[in-house]
């Protein structure tokens, strides 16, 4: 996943260490040296890792049902 860096919050945040950061206006820049990373597939692994918890069912498990539990 290539993003943009921001100060968005997520519930299973997206970092430097599972996800390409670019930076408004250099964003061809960034992902230029991204491709000269020597650890671009665990990268990508990372970037699957997290995003499996985006998926409706762990994201409703790990995340919406707690947060709910917690208020209760």
């Amino acid at each position: 996943m290539a993003r943009h860096d921001d100060d968005y919050a997520f519930a299973f945040p997206w970092t430097k260490e599972n996800s390409i950061q670019l930076m408004p206006e250099l964003e061809f820049h960034d992902l230029y040296e991204t491709l000269h990373r020597h650890d671009l597939y665990n990268l990508y692994v990372k970037c699957q890792e997290n995003l499996r918890h985006y998926g409706p069912h762990p994201y409703m498990h790990d995340y919406i049902v707690p947060e709910i539990k917690k208020l209760l």
